[in-house]
């Protein structure tokens, strides 16, 4: 099985779409923000950047389980309280293909300019997020930063590929 790394932006997706796999929804949860049952994400609220009135509890990053699991499969915090990096770098022209793919991967590393260093796909919004500036918030939203960023609202969730079914398996 290997150790953990981060997840593919089609496995970090597909995660935070939740069952069934094909759910076209804004959010983990269902198309509401805010359902009646209340907050869901630790996000802004408020009058952005002035003032983060904290409805949710929270004006920075909040500890993962401080919210119920945002979808069926138990995850938390899968869109606000950090950016999370994916394996992916980023690129805005994507691979045409006229099969579906069952886990498309991003462009490699980018040959760049010596010493530049990449950007790196990042989703789900971080508790910075208001949807006057940053509506990145939602499943499909996505964004970049360079892999040396360093800041506080920007964060990792491992993955770890699963192992190959039984008949699949070589023999020895």
């Amino acid at each position: 099985v290997g150790a953990g790394r981060l997840p593919t932006e089609a496995e970090w997706e597909l995660a935070a779409r939740g069952a069934p796999a094909d759910a076209e929804r804004s959010y983990p949860w269902g198309d509401e923000l805010e359902p009646a049952a209340g907050h869901r994400a630790n996000i802004w609220q408020g009058h952005f950047p002035t003032k983060n009135s904290a409805e949710d509890g929270w004006t920075f990053t909040s500890p993962v389980n401080s919210f119920e699991p945002q979808n069926e499969h138990g995850l938390h915090h899968v869109i606000g309280n950090v950016w999370e990096w994916t394996r992916d770098y980023w690129t805005t022209r994507h691979r045409r293909s006229k099969k579906v793919l069952k886990d498309p991967r991003g462009p490699g590393r980018p040959a760049g300019a010596q010493g530049a260093v990449p950007d790196r796909v990042k989703k789900g919004g971080s508790f910075l997020c208001h949807a006057s500036y940053c509506f990145r918030y939602r499943v499909t939203a996505r964004s970049q930063n360079t892999e040396d960023t360093g800041t506080s609202n920007l964060g990792i969730r491992c993955a770890r590929s699963a192992p190959p079914p039984a008949n699949e398996k070589e023999e020895l």
